[in-house]
């Protein structure tokens, strides 16, 4: 027992300098930093592949930089490539189902779009429709996921469209040739477009992330910055990098502040976790010199 309770001893002693430096440090490649209840929650899908169109070069890329950025931001995530229209449409379900009341909700989604009448469709790789009405069951409806989100009542809905890419598969659609709509947002739903309505944004073929992307990661690892300043920043980069051409856009009804990185509480948790590690050492301490003193104690029988 003895010896057991001197492993557990060292091992105990050695931890909380690493879980300072693992926690406190923003940035830390696939350290997950505790979020505060209600969960934190995303959907990340790139789209690439496609059966009927040349392949996208950094929609891939693009959605694993989102997915190892939200994982150090403390987001659970679950993420998709190359998905067909079956798996896209089980990858939401399965996400949405996972959404409880309160929770912070994000989608994020890479690759081909399109507006059809007004409204915006995500398109999956086995994409084949030869007009609208084809079109309009073949991809998955933008609205149809934000209904399914906002019935789940989560705290925060967070919609990122790195979609409004050339389209090409027109094929007779109304209004499927540039660009996607507008957006309505309902309470507590923010909707981030790549670049305005009726205009495309460049994948950046000379990089390895598309060009709002590439921006939208940078900036969420700033600490200190809420969802407004996180697009406001990335649009302004996006727009001086592309000269103007491309303008992010977004539209939201969100009340209240969100903050990504918010370095003041992962300093809290980290004093929690400090906390609760000393505490468990002093008592750990306690048993070990109980149980030196009943041994002493025999020794001298």
């Amino acid at each position: 027992m003895t010896k057991n309770l001197l492993f557990l001893f060292v091992g105990v002693l050695g931890f909380p300098s690493a879980v300072w430096t693992a926690q406190f440090q923003p940035g830390v490649r696939g350290m997950v930093v505790e979020a505060a209840a209600p969960s934190r929650r995303a959907l990340i899908i790139g789209n690439a592949n496609y059966a009927a169109a040349a392949p996208l070069q950094n929609t891939i890329n693009d959605a694993r930089a989102v997915t190892t950025t939200l994982g150090d931001l403390g987001f659970q995530v679950q993420n998709g490539e190359n998905l067909d229209g079956i798996a896209l449409d089980r990858a939401i379900n399965t996400f949405v189902e996972g959404i409880s009341a309160g929770d912070v909700a994000l989608f994020y989604y890479s690759g081909h779009g399109m507006e059809i009448s007004g409204e915006n469709y995500l398109i999956p790789v086995d994409f084949r429709a030869r007009d609208e009405a084809e079109a309009k069951h073949q991809a998955y409806s933008a609205t149809v996921l934000l209904e399914k989100l906002e019935a789940r009542k989560p705290r925060l809905t967070i919609i990122i469209l790195d979609a409004c890419r050339n389209n090409p598969f027109p094929r007779g659609t109304r209004g499927g040739g540039v660009g996607l709509a507008q957006m309505q947002a309902g309470a507590g739903v923010y909707i981030a477009f790549a670049t305005k309505p009726g205009q495309t944004a460049s994948d950046n073929p000379e990089g390895k992330n598309g060009l709002f992307t590439g921006q939208l990661v940078e900036v969420l690892a700033k600490p200190d910055m809420d969802l407004n300043q996180v697009f406001d920043e990335v649009r302004a980069r996006v727009s001086g990098a592309s000269a103007g051409a491309q303008l992010p856009f977004a539209t939201t009804s969100v009340i209240g502040s969100f903050v990504f990185r918010d370095i003041s509480l992962q300093q809290k948790n980290v004093h929690a976790e400090l906390a609760r590690l000393q505490a468990e050492l002093t008592s750990i301490n306690k048993e070990l010199s109980s149980s030196l003193a009943d041994g002493q104690r025999s020794e001298e029988r």
